[in-house]
């Protein structure tokens, strides 16, 4: 689906919400074997301030429905059928109204935010089990702004977020393969981009690449981050987020032409982040290897678990850059597909 029909359907879906409005039982059409959903609670983190509670609802109705094996009853129903229970018996538990309605799961969803970088958590309870609890956290990076007033475009990367977040309630990794375009959501880890470690070799002819390698390194990790982007398996984080975490932990004055410390490390570890990039860039006498190494943070240490390698012949940025380009892409198995 092309960018600009996805951000109208999803404009669309939220600002019509009774378009998508509950369907009851006895229609036709309606499968049996859709399990029906209650919406609980929906909680909002300190770095939300400006995303409604029916946006949540309206995002994880969308989510579900594009399952094709879940329907979430609509608040304003359970709602109606709350009040009438408490009129006739009084105070009303969640997992009475539940029962009452037939819905098999009670859902919790908490989102917030953190710079540029959207975090959506569900918590599920079996209604007929209230001791078997999962919670899935899933993570979309904002892309989107109003151009007049600068705020975020909450609702694309809303639905991108608990759709992934639904995944891992279900189970099945395949849950949104039959959709289209940037719906077809799959489960995917946070990943940072770090720096390229530089090695110059001063018997050699001096190159401006590493003459200005503050600029260039700067250079390198957007460039590595906008391939990253193309992932379906992998939330890059942007640079702004990556060294706000930093600052959350005293670490300042970051370089990007150092490879991570173990603070650093240990510091993205306790914001979830799962996956690193980072690499070298050596001048030997053919000209400059890159090499990038994809590792997985565990125990706050990093463990490789993938290498690609490039030669750059010439001191050029333009090819420095699509050399770069190509073998992040390679490293984080991108196709043009």
């Amino acid at each position: 689906m092309p960018r600009f029909l996805y951000i109208i359907f999803i404009v669309f879906f939220f600002n019509f919400p009774a378009l998508f409005s509950y369907t009851d039982e006895s229609t036709d059409n309606k499968q049996p074997s859709i399990r029906k959903l209650i919406l609980a609670d929906v909680s909002f983190g300190p770095g939300i301030n400006s995303l409604s509670k029916n946006k949540a609802e309206a995002a994880l109705s969308l989510a579900a429905r594009l399952t094709m094996k879940y329907e979430l009853i609509p608040v304003y129903v359970s709602d109606s059928v709350a009040a009438d229970m408490k009129k006739q018996k009084g105070e009303v538990t969640v997992l009475e109204l539940a029962g009452k309605m037939e819905s098999e799961l009670l859902l919790f969803l908490n989102i917030d935010k953190f710079v540029n970088i959207l975090r959506v958590e569900i918590t599920s309870v079996e209604t007929l089990k209230p001791d078997s609890v999962k919670k899935s956290t899933a993570y979309a990076l904002l892309r989107y702004k109003n151009n007049k007033t600068g705020e975020f475009l909450f609702d694309p990367t809303l639905i991108e977020a608990v759709q992934r977040a639904f995944i891992g309630i279900d189970g099945d990794s395949a849950l949104y393969s039959g959709q289209q375009g940037r719906l077809a959501v799959a489960s995917a880890a946070p990943l940072v981009v770090g720096g390229l470690y530089f090695i110059n070799d001063e018997e050699l002819a001096d190159w401006e690449l590493f003459r200005t390698k503050q600029v260039t390194s700067f250079d390198a990790v957007e460039t590595i981050f906008g391939q990253a982007l193309n992932s379906k398996d992998y939330v890059a984080f942007d640079m702004a987020t990556r060294d706000s975490i930093y600052a959350r932990f005293n670490l300042y004055a970051v370089e990007n032409y150092h490879t991570a410390s173990i603070h650093e490390i240990e510091a993205l570890r306790r914001f979830d982040v799962q996956y690193y990039i980072t690499g070298t860039f050596k001048r030997i006498g053919q000209g400059a290897e890159i090499e990038l190494i994809l590792s997985e943070i565990i125990s706050g240490k990093l463990h490789a678990i993938r290498y690609e390698k490039a030669l750059l012949a010439e001191d050029k940025l333009d090819d420095f850059r699509e050399n770069l380009s190509n073998i992040t892409a390679a490293l984080l198995n991108i196709s043009d597909k």
